[in-house]
């Protein structure tokens, strides 16, 4: 918690007592042209999303298990044209909103060296990709069943794609407008 690589703003932690870890993902498959960046995937660009609620007195600890050392910061401040391509975004708000801290990685099967932690580019956390991996997994697995596509996978993604073809110059809301459009018309 006294980290600054980790937690950026201790007044974050301190005003609140209750914390939202969220995990957005886009898989990989659906890329545009250009991949989106970590902000595009949490705002806009994911097809899942999953949440996990932390109160006070466990974020610490949860915080501690997971960065065991300080994490090693390759590059502060990451550039766009320099990072790797990402489709896992995470952050961990207060009760407010407020961010206490964020990171993004890629597929932890693929073993990538790099991950970004409040927008600087570091080494690989592996706990930290192993907890969100265990997250992004449906109840059911852990059963023993294999993943189920979520009954709307298939349209998210023929959607997106349809997106991504026509409205590479748009803005955010401009694409809002065009999924609802798109939608209404399928309805």
């Amino acid at each position: 918690m006294n980290d600054c690589s980790v937690v950026e703003r201790r007044d974050v932690f301190d005003s609140s007592d209750k914390f939202i870890f969220t995990v957005y993902y886009n898989s990989p498959s659906i890329y545009w042209d250009m991949p989106p960046s970590p902000y595009e995937i949490r705002d806009i660009c994911h097809e899942l999303k999953k949440t996990q609620v932390f109160y006070k007195d466990d974020l610490p600890k949860f915080l501690e298990l997971i960065f065991e050392k300080r994490p090693k910061v390759i590059q502060y401040g990451n550039r766009l044209a320099e990072r790797p391509i990402y489709h896992t975004v995470c952050d961990i708000r207060n009760q407010k909103g407020d961010t206490l801290l964020w990171f993004s990685y890629d597929d932890p099967e693929k073993g990538e060296p790099t991950m970004i932690l409040n927008g600087n580019l570091t080494e690989t956390n592996e706990k930290l990709m192993v907890f969100v991996k265990t997250m992004l997994q449906p109840d059911a697995y852990f059963d023993g069943a294999e993943p189920e596509e979520p009954e709307n996978g298939s349209e998210f993604r023929t959607l997106k794609s349809e997106i991504s073809r026509t409205a590479n110059n748009l803005t955010d809301e401009q694409k809002l407008e065009l999924v609802r459009l798109i939608l209404e018309q399928k309805n």
